[in-house]
């Protein structure tokens, strides 16, 4: 055998990691195993039908297991932290896809929703038929998180209190303030109140966010909740602002009080 000849090629080497329960891997990592060069690793991998690039271009591939590849893809639990973590990225599962792990929606199994840092531009990623839908702000790294558990790999995954801040800042993208509503009223009896300040505490929400949600928990009952809110901005200087942004005051309006909110939309979901 030629010295130069690599000791395993890139099928054994995914067939092996995937073995460990890795399914997440760079095709640096591949090129270290096999000591194939990079366009050669890249064709081989090619020729592996259960291996799917995590990008069009990039350099990151899943291995999918029969059992994934009606999906086209394994778990988003599974791999999505390593990826991160590779990109050197910060990152929290949020929004619609962190209340359904928190047991209040009914998100799209094939769609995550995921925050990361402003200070990165990424377009959503899809493999296969999951879309990994990307929202961004600023400081992601000192929003209050969670590790599911059991888990088969580290994932961070937004508290109680800090995805009702975030489903009020999103509200358009994520089907509107009925359905925001609809959303933290499932949270609201799995949500302590020490979670909600805990994020309010961490700089994670605005002071018009804050408004909106103390309305919204008042409108739902969950009045100890909407207590903490009231709290947070007794020291703050409140404006009348309308509860779906994007319209002008009206010249009568008469705002909620304490909150200042002014409901120009139902609050019915899907309205």
């Amino acid at each position: 055998m030629s010295v130069n000849m690599p000791s395993k090629n890139a099928w054994y080497f995914v067939e092996e990691r995937a073995a460990r329960g890795r399914v997440l891997f760079s095709l640096a990592e591949v090129r270290e195993a096999t000591g194939l060069a990079g366009p050669a690793a890249r064709a081989q991998l090619r020729r592996i039908p259960h291996v799917a690039r995590v990008t069009p271009r990039g350099d990151l591939f899943l291995y999918i297991a029969p059992e994934h590849r009606a999906a086209g893809a394994p778990p988003f639990e599974w791999w999505l932290d390593a990826c991160f973590a590779h990109w050197k990225e910060p990152y929290y599962v949020g929004l619609l896809s962190a209340a359904a792990l928190l047991g209040s929606s009914h998100q799209a199994a094939q769609t995550v929703q995921v925050v990361i840092s402003t200070a990165h531009t990424r377009r959503d990623l899809r493999v296969g038929r999951l879309r990994i839908e990307l929202f961004q702000r600023k400081e992601v790294g000192q929003v209050p998180v969670f590790e599911p558990s059991p888990a088969h790999a580290p994932l961070r995954v937004s508290t109680s209190g800090a995805t009702m801040i975030d489903l009020v800042r999103y509200a358009r993208g994520i089907g509107g303030v009925g359905r925001v509503r609809e959303v933290v009223g499932g949270l609201a009896p799995v949500t302590k109140k020490a979670s909600l300040k805990e994020a309010l505490d961490h700089g994670c929400g605005e002071v018009t966010v804050v408004q909106r949600l103390g309305f919204l928990l008042d409108s739902i009952g969950a009045g100890g909740l909407a207590s903490v809110a009231e709290t947070w901005l007794l020291s703050r200087r409140l404006v009348p602002i309308l509860l779906a942004p994007g319209g002008e005051l009206p010249a009568s309006g008469n705002a909620a009080r304490p909150w200042m909110v002014i409901p120009n939309v139902s609050l019915e979901a899907g309205i």
